[in-house]
């Protein structure tokens, strides 16, 4: 009753389509509700609310993304977020004070969203200055409008992308 958003006040075993739910990669139930993992790592819960309200449309959840896995019990559930599957960072030059390009190479576990920023960090002892819009190059460049945010006393890039990180192939960025 309720459990899959059915706004019924009595059990049934017919199963019934509900509001077009695409793209889901995985679920769970627990007491009263059911969560949906869709394929691209947000999630969406339907069934009974705290306020015993239930709910007949999957409720998105806000700022829960990036799920790779859940697991749901009683009266609750437990979210994994993705971890990248490949994370390498090349340097073009090893001698100290030359010129030097830093290729980094990733894969998420799961597609991120548009908007997506991704920071790399621990890159320490670096005469590069502070830079909000330092150039980016590479075959993704132009995903995260070929710049990046640097800041040299954190040694951190920041990178904001405006199209979806595929996890399906690398994503590389210098």
């Amino acid at each position: 009753r309720g459990q899959l958003g059915l706004s019924v006040s009595s059990s049934t075993s017919v199963p019934t389509d509900l509001t077009p739910v695409l793209d889901v990669a995985a679920i769970g139930a627990g007491w009263g509700f059911s969560t949906l993992l869709l394929s691209t790592g947000r999630v969406q819960v339907l069934g009974v609310s705290d306020n015993a309200q239930n709910s007949t449309l999957p409720l998105t959840t806000d700022g829960l993304t990036s799920v790779s896995e859940i697991s749901c019990s009683v009266g609750h559930c437990l979210f994994l977020r993705a971890a990248w599957s490949v994370a390498v960072i090349h340097e073009s030059s090893h001698v100290a004070s030359a010129s030097n390009t830093l290729s980094f190479r990733f894969r998420p576990g799961v597609p991120l969203p548009s908007g997506t920023l991704v920071t790399i960090s621990g890159l320490v002892r670096t005469q590069t200055v502070d830079n909000p819009k330092i150039a980016v190059a590479g075959q993704n460049a132009l995903q995260c409008g070929s710049t990046g945010t640097w800041t040299r006393a954190t040694g951190t890039l920041v990178l904001t992308f405006a199209s979806p990180l595929s996890s399906t192939g690398d994503n590389v960025v210098s």
